[in-house]
């Protein structure tokens, strides 16, 4: 690679199937997964890929949840 190529780097901290029965690390609750892409922003990420988990851990795809996990990243003034 060239000191003038660019890079983007993607992360996607959770997936949709692995729960913390998995691994206790895994960020699965709003303020776990906007904790997680800030670290990754603060790392030079570019892009997070988001899989959303209920209250009880299980994957939805419920705009609220969506809605709650992108306000809590945008309140870290990543976007």
């Amino acid at each position: 690679m060239i000191a003038t190529d660019k890079l983007i780097i993607g992360v996607a901290p959770l997936g949709s199937f692995m729960g913390k029965d998995m691994n206790p690390n895994i960020p699965i609750q709003p303020e776990e997964i906007a904790e997680e892409a800030y670290r990754a922003w603060n790392e030079g990420a570019s892009i997070v890929h988001i899989h959303a988990r209920d209250k009880n851990g299980i994957a939805t795809s419920d705009p609220e949840v969506f809605r709650e996990i992108s306000q809590r990243i945008r309140g870290r003034n990543v976007i």
